[in-house]
């Protein structure tokens, strides 16, 4: 039994020793296709990653490449509002910016810097009421800034929607956009507070955005604002009222030859002072 004993504790070790190998082995192979699922999932993060790296290149590119152009026309263009006798004609701009459409024929003004002063219509003036910018940019022939409904201009443009409201035909003489076509850019507004009154009298107002000030453009918007009111027949004389305190705009004025002639009280405003200037 001892013979036979060792003899068999050897067969037995042997069978014991292939029995292990056999667990390694199958050990091996399960760690094995552990490595190869892991090495399957580290290949789908790294192609998750390059696409993702991708993406952001892209992305970052499309940033660079800067702001979007504006269209020639937007859509949809505003409905056309019949003009009173004496229309304001105007020369068609070539200005890719700036609307073909009759609704906004360009006053230009002949000082540098070149200014064109663009009509809005009457659904972009409402935007403006509505102090709804990007409404409003989806009306007006321009971009306007957020400087057009500030609190001020926001009250000019709530008063000119009421206006046009009860006498549409008075959209061909309004506040309209101070543009700058060299610079794609609109710096302010400009306009007459209605068509002529009976006397033949019109009234001009205008604001640039402080960002704009001090680089000429109330005197180009001015200038464009007495050529158009001088080849106008039914206009006789142009008046301005300005606050006693508001010293750029008297100096302004008072170097285009208006002459003061009186004073009057504005609900908003308070005290102005009346400067008149004939041009019939």
């Amino acid at each position: 039994m001892g013979r036979g004993g060792e003899a068999g504790g050897p067969r037995c070790i042997r069978v014991g020793r292939l029995h292990g190998c056999a667990t390694v082995g199958a050990r091996l192979g399960r760690e094995g296709c552990e490595v190869r699922h892991t090495g399957a999932r580290l290949g789908e993060l790294g192609d998750f990653l390059e696409k993702r790296a991708l993406r952001a290149v892209a992305s970052s590119a499309r940033a660079q490449s800067g702001p979007r152009l504006l269209p020639t026309l937007r859509s949809p263009p505003a409905p056309h509002v019949a003009r009173p006798p004496s229309a304001l004609s105007g020369t068609l701009s070539k200005d890719p910016l700036i609307s073909n459409s009759p609704l906004d024929d360009p006053w230009p003004s002949t000082v540098a810097p070149t200014v064109h002063l663009v009509q809005l219509s009457p659904a972009t003036i409402d935007a403006l009421a509505e102090e709804d910018l990007d409404l409003a940019n989806e009306q007006a022939a321009v971009e306007l800034s957020p400087f057009f409904i500030e609190p001020v201009n926001a009250n000019t443009w709530r008063y000119r929607s009421r206006q046009l409201a009860v006498t549409p035909g008075d959209a061909s003489w309004v506040t309209r956009v101070i543009y700058d076509p060299t610079r794609h850019l609109a710096v302010g507004q400009a306009g007459y507070h209605g068509p002529p009154d009976d006397a033949g009298m019109v009234e001009v107002g205008y604001a640039v955005d402080a960002a704009y000030r001090r680089q000429g453009y109330a005197r180009a918007a001015l200038t464009a604002l007495l050529e158009r009111a001088r080849i106008e027949l039914s206009v006789t004389v142009v008046r301005a009222t300005i606050r006693p305190d508001n010293l750029p705009s008297r100096a302004l004025i008072t170097q285009f030859g208006f002459v003061e002639v009186g004073e009057q009280w504005d609900d908003e405003d308070g005290l102005e002072t009346i400067f008149e200037l004939p041009v019939g």
